[in-house]
């Protein structure tokens, strides 16, 4: 039986006597050559079809259809390159026994929080709204008020992206996202003034719901499943607004349902519109241009492909990133500890400041996160102050302390005199790391990667989350 270049049997052996369809197929896998349309290129337009028809037959469909192309027309085709990138995301975010629990960190916060500010603002570009980025980020950072409505919904919008919750995506539970997002009232008004008081919105998420759920072939693979979803919500466009916001959250919310919490928070809106914008620059195909059409279907492999690619071109750089912070964390830890004049909380604030220089820390949010009273949370940040670890500003009512210029001079000088032998296992005099800091901090990162036991505990952090050699493997007649 003759057989396509990947290994599969064709439906229809007749095909096999198109040699340019054999040669578009093998051309297909190549993402960096322009792609064809059939109504751009009538004379392949025989072939092209005869090798999208072989390619559905063992594709996956994907929710996408619209009024031009009808139902089941839209779908997949896993590769190699696919399911290499989705063990690359699974290794590093839902199948990694330590991500999740330094994701709960202070690097958690820092590192993603601007990943979904930068996420939020490729979202209002997309949206063709107008506002200074400065602007943009005072407001969804909190630090001023919204003066117009759109304005205003904006400062709740990285509350909403970081609150998803973990039930599965439904169409109740997107239409209940929107209402948060544009208020329930608003939502209301604005699906009364629809033609069909929004039951085509309804219809349209549920269809999408319906094909990425769990127990679909689809829905075995939740990083395409959001994917998916994202780019159907953004062309069929259900809500009567905010349709490029909905994508993103939606895209989020599945995978933060099944487990992938760092991958969650892809800004990929941004990311798609940074991947048109240098094909655009370097006269290659562009997004959905890397889409292969004929008159009734749409193989989208290779934009998934690409896609894909991004996404785990993101994890394994923040991955590394949170790595590298956590196995800091640790060495420094270690020696703050020592530190008896310091309580924990205090350490724990100077170890936010010291990993991260946008740090910022108020006796509002001290009094939260550690559930202490006001004169504690002005003790311990009036104490850092004084020590010169911190300095101080006053924005209105509120004070807001971060790192000094010289803190690791002032810690290092405080540290040295409590344990200087403690001090030079860990640095040198022009304060680098030792050799052997050096290489139990890449040892770090290395067990981090591949999910192996931690064995130490410090300030912030009980490890290990998961040690498989501690666990109690369950055969067929213990659970009798």
């Amino acid at each position: 039986m003759t057989k396509t270049n990947e290994g599969r049997p064709l439906h229809n052996a007749s095909y096999s006597t198109s040699a340019s369809a054999y040669k578009l197929l093998a051309l297909s896998r190549d993402s960096a050559r322009p792609l064809w349309n059939a109504q751009d290129n009538p004379e392949e337009a025989p072939a092209a079809g005869v090798v999208i028809e072989l390619r559905r037959s063992i594709g996956y469909p994907l929710p996408l259809s619209t009024a031009e192309s009808p139902r089941g027309a839209h779908f997949f085709v896993p590769s190699t390159r696919m399911h290499s990138c989705i063990a690359t995301i699974m290794r590093l975010d839902a199948g990694n026994s330590h991500t999740g629990g330094i994701l709960r960190l202070p690097e958690g916060r820092h590192v993603l929080s601007r990943s979904k500010i930068r996420e939020i603002g490729a979202c209002v570009a997309a949206s063709g709204w107008t506002i200074d980025d400065e602007r943009l980020f005072n407001l969804v950072a909190g630090l001023q008020e919204g003066e117009s409505p759109r304005e205003a919904m904006l400062c709740d919008l990285l509350g909403s992206a970081c609150n998803l919750g973990t039930s599965p995506a439904t169409a109740d539970a997107l239409l209940q996202l929107y209402d948060d997002i544009v208020g329930a009232e608003t939502s209301a008004k604005i699906f009364s003034l629809c033609d069909d008081d929004g039951n085509r919105c309804r219809k349209t998420l549920e269809a999408i719901c319906a094909a990425i759920a769990p127990h679909t072939p689809l829905g075995s693979f939740p990083v395409i499943a959001a994917l998916t979803a994202y780019e159907a919500i953004r062309l069929l466009k259900p809500f009567p607004a905010v349709n490029t916001f909905m994508a993103s959250f939606t895209f989020s919310r599945i995978l933060i349902a099944n487990g992938y919490l760092l991958t969650s928070f892809i800004p990929i809106t941004a990311l798609l519109a940074a991947w048109d914008d240098s094909c655009v620059s370097s006269n290659e195909p562009a997004g959905l241009d890397r889409i292969m059409a004929t008159a009734q279907n749409r193989d989208w492999s290779l934009w998934i492909e690409e896609a894909l690619s991004l996404c785990t071109d993101y994890v394994e750089q923040t991955a590394e990133k949170l790595f590298d912070l956590f196995a800091s964390r640790q060495l420094m830890s270690k020696l703050i500890a020592q530190d008896e004049g310091l309580n924990i909380r205090q350490q724990k604030i100077l170890l936010e400041a010291l990993l991260h220089e946008d740090a910022e820390f108020t006796f509002g949010e001290l009094m939260e996160t550690e559930n202490v009273a006001y004169a504690t949370a002005y003790s311990d940040l009036s104490s850092l102050k004084d020590l010169g670890f911190l300095v101080s500003r006053t924005f209105g009512k509120t004070t807001v302390f971060m790192a000094g210029d010289a803190l690791m001079a002032h810690l290092g000088e405080r540290l040295r005199s409590i344990d200087a032998a403690a001090w030079e296992e860990v640095f040198n005099d022009d304060g680098t790391l030792t050799d052997a800091a050096k290489t139990a901090h890449d040892d770090m990162i290395g067990k981090l990667r591949t999910s192996a036991p931690l064995e130490n505990e410090f300030i912030g952090f009980k490890s290990p989350v998961f040690d498989p050699s501690r666990a109690v493997v369950l055969r067929g007649d213990a659970l009798d």
